[in-house]
């Protein structure tokens, strides 16, 4: 299930979230779904927007790899215990 973020919550690799990275306003058309693939040497997390496709000829359908701040995720998934 989908639970808030918040600062301080343990996140790791291969964490799903829900995110803000293309706008500073949040918004159903902003926020999108995301996979968390590590930590760059600033701490800020890499990852791979689910959402869109990212075109650069044969890899063509390969998500796109983005930067998330902690301020950028809004909801990370969480299976039921």
């Amino acid at each position: 299930m989908w639970i808030d973020y918040f600062n301080g919550m343990v996140l790791e690799n291969g964490d799903t979230v829900r995110a803000v990275p293309y706008d500073k306003k949040i918004t159903p058309r902003t926020i999108v779904q995301c996979q968390l693939t590590g930590l760059d040497k600033h701490g800020i997390w890499n990852a791979l927007d689910l959402e869109s496709e990212y075109d650069c000829g044969e890899c063509y359908g390969d998500p796109r790899e983005i930067k998330l701040t902690d301020e950028m995720i809004v909801k990370v998934w969480r299976d039921e215990e």
